[in-house]
């Protein structure tokens, strides 16, 4: 991907990808290498995705947990969302993922 984010390197933009393309990875690295912040959906069967947020288990409908980096990890600031909007077996329908300062849905 970086190769479609180097023209706007340092650009202090906003990226935003689909559930395809989005990792815990990107965005941890657009935000450290290109100055790049980024908010996109995600897969569940992503690694790095917390179990917790996985679950639906005791969860209700229109449920939200949200999942941060450690402020003192010195890692970029990352903000993971599981958000339930219709009740399935299989798992959260949404995982939101973001290293906005300020993240509002």
């Amino acid at each position: 991907m970086a190769w479609l984010v180097a023209p706007i390197k340092n650009a202090g933009r906003n990226v935003t990808t689909d559930r395809y393309c989005t990792s815990v990875d990107l965005p941890e690295d657009l935000y450290s290498d290109y100055n790049l912040t980024l908010v996109g959906t995600m897969q569940y069967n992503r690694k790095h995705i917390p179990e917790e947020l996985k679950s639906v288990k005791g969860r209700e409908l229109y449920c939200s947990i949200f999942a941060f980096t450690d402020p003192s990890s010195g890692k970029p600031p990352v903000t993971l969302v599981s958000y339930i909007y219709i009740k399935t077996k299989e798992g959260p329908n949404y995982a939101i993922i973001s290293t906005l300062w300020c993240f509002c849905f």
